[in-house]
């Protein structure tokens, strides 16, 4: 028996015995489609037997036939919309529970037959009212489907559309400017109201609290780190023993790649000395969480150990969250700081600390509205992601997709909201996307995405998100997000991260090849990719420099160069940075091993 793949049209021929009574599906070895099959029933095949297919009818087409001779009728799942026959009690493509659906139902669940059958039964005045709304509702809805198509889905559909561009919009500078001159304020203000003071060093400490406000960006090479470590052993040396000033120590020490045993003693000190000072919460916070990082790096796993500092790690950020010094346009700092605290590391102390964290949280008053429902709103999608797993759709549980559900439902009310209040705020808009990827609503994951990027520009969440909302495990395609990179690389504004995620693109779709035999770089070796890779690079790269970042980004030219095949440009690269080259690059861009990246340049 011949059946075809409904995606890809890949045909297979398969033993007919083997198919079940009441059919099947398969996946498609292809493109890894699932798609339902059924036995022709042994009267056609007898009367079929030797004749032509009938004209105009695909192999498709005629499948469809025999499922209808066969009495099996088509449903519609009424949440992921894909048609397929009504023999399971879920859909078979996002797991909807269609026999809890019955029951609420008193077990009537319309097939694509049975409105049909309900129409028949109508009288002729019944059913030309039935027609009229019928014909109105259709009216509508091709209304409806043609902003959607011509809207809503551009990328998906393969035409090219730009990203709104404004030469005033709101960027990460800008965003970094404001939180330097506010991290400043609050770590001198801070150090006069708590700190241990004296004019032997106060001016010093001045400086360098300065200093460290800029290397808390991570946009700083080393140099400045080492400054810093200078300038504080010397006030400390002098007698200082703020706990603050302690923390930064260790902190810098610990980044800096320094004596990690020697960090571990002085950020444990620096927390010691923090809870029992009358400095804010905030800082407490600071101390225990990277006194946790340091003891993982030295490889503790000792819950006894870890399990104290996580739950003070938590409640001095949820304290954090009441801090005066969060609202009057200061709200998005402290949003910085919890998002990724609450992202899910599975099997981690994670769901743990998170619930840690919203029991101190929930006793808090005057806490900023627009915070409030941030934070609930990422709880709510935390908890929600717990209850299913990050596994494929048909392998999560009824149970699962019923907690799912409702709290990505509770998560989309917050977040909704706290657009509603600071709509110049990306946060909401960005997470919404995420919301999007996983449920309906008016505004699908593009237009969050447009109201992320409206507020700022280059909201890099925003853009991995929406990336990922294109992925093909997401419904869309390799073509749509490649189309999405090079809007992303059209918009010129190489003054900002955007034009780069036409690199991040490449490298996605890259990770999506078999393994094995050189296919990963297909993406890449395709006409026309090179152009505009060495397009991007020449423009960021303009402006010559110095500095671990330019020379970062100078040695990621020679590994895109060499991954798209133009072996000479990327030796020439390579040989005009000299020993500024970092071929770590190859690593941290693509997962290249540096030693195998230089052997296979040094041959080809």
């Amino acid at each position: 028996m011949e059946i075809k793949c409904d995606k890809c049209n890949s045909i297979y021929n398969i033993n007919s015995s083997k198919i079940p009574v009441k059919g099947a599906y398969v996946k498609c070895k292809k493109c890894q489609n699932r798609f339902f099959i059924q036995n022709k029933p042994e009267k056609v095949e007898k009367n079929t037997e030797g004749a032509k297919k009938a004209p105009g009818k695909n192999i498709h087409e005629q499948n469809q036939e025999n499922e209808f001779s066969s009495g099996v009728k088509d449903i519609v799942c009424p949440k992921c919309s894909r048609r397929q026959p009504d023999i399971h009690d879920k859909c078979f493509n996002c797991g909807f529970d269609y026999k809890h659906s019955k029951s609420k139902s008193n077990g009537k669940f319309f097939s694509s037959n049975s409105i049909v059958d309900k129409f028949s039964e109508l009288s002729p005045k019944k059913k030309v009212v039935a027609s009229s709304g019928i014909l109105s509702i259709g009216v509508v809805c091709l209304a409806g489907l043609y902003l959607l198509v011509s809207i809503g889905l551009p990328w998906l559909s393969g035409e090219r559309r730009s990203i709104p561009v404004n030469e005033d919009s709101y960027t990460q500078t800008q965003y970094n400017q404001a939180f330097v001159a506010w991290l400043k304020k609050n770590l001198w203000q801070d150090y006069q109201d708590f700190g241990h003071q004296s004019p032997q060093w106060d001016s010093k400490v001045k400086k360098v609290l300065d200093k460290y406000a800029m290397y808390r960006l991570g946009y700083y090479d080393d140099e400045l780190g080492y400054d810093i470590q200078s300038d504080l052993q010397n006030i400390i040396n002098s007698g200082c023993n703020d706990p603050r000033l302690f923390y930064i120590l260790g902190n810098v020490l610990f980044r800096n790649g320094g004596d990690i045993q020697r960090a571990e003693a002085i950020v444990s000190t620096s927390l010691s000395y923090l809870e029992q000072s009358a400095y804010p919460a905030f800082y407490k916070y600071f101390a225990a969480n990277k006194l946790i990082r340091i003891y993982e790096k030295n490889g503790y796993d000792d819950n006894e150990l870890l399990d104290p500092l996580y739950e003070k790690k938590m409640r001095y950020l949820a304290l954090a969250a009441a801090d005066e010094r969060f609202g009057n346009g200061n709200q998005r700092f402290y949003f910085s700081i919890l998002d990724y605290q609450f992202e899910y590391d599975w099997g981690s102390h994670s769901p743990r600390a998170i619930d840690n964290y919203m029991e101190e949280f929930d006793s808090l008053e005057n806490v900023d509205p627009w915070i409030d429902c941030m934070i609930r709103g990422k709880y709510h999608i935390s908890k929600g992601w717990q209850a299913r797993g990050d596994g494929y759709a048909n392998n999560v549980t009824e149970e699962g997709w019923e907690v799912f559900r409702k709290e990505i439902s509770t998560a989309e009310n917050y977040l909704t909201k706290a657009y509603g209040i600071h709509p110049e705020y990306p946060e909401a808009a960005a997470l919404m996307i995420h919301i999007r990827m996983t449920s309906s609503g008016l505004l699908d994951e593009k237009d969050w995405f447009l109201r992320a990027v409206e507020a700022q520009f280059d909201y890099g969440k925003a853009y991995t998100i929406y990336q990922q909302a294109l992925h093909p495990r997401w419904g869309g395609t390799h073509k749509a997000m490649i189309n999405f990179g090079n809007a992303c690389l059209e918009t010129g504004r190489f003054d900002t991260r955007v034009p780069r995620y036409y690199l991040r693109t490449l490298k996605l779709i890259s990770k999506d090849s078999p393994s094995g035999g050189g296919a990963w770089v297909k993406p890449f070796r395709k006409r026309g990719v090179y152009k505009k890779v060495r397009h991007y690079f020449e423009s960021t790269l303009s402006d010559p420099r110095e500095g671990l970042e330019y020379y970062k980004e100078y040695s990621a030219y020679a590994v895109y160069a060499w991954a798209c095949g133009e072996y000479e440009d990327a030796r020439q690269i390579k040989q005009d940075l000299g020993e500024n080259f970092i071929p770590e690059m190859s690593d941290e861009e693509l997962d290249i091993e540096p030693s195998n990246f230089l052997n296979h340049l040094s041959r080809t």
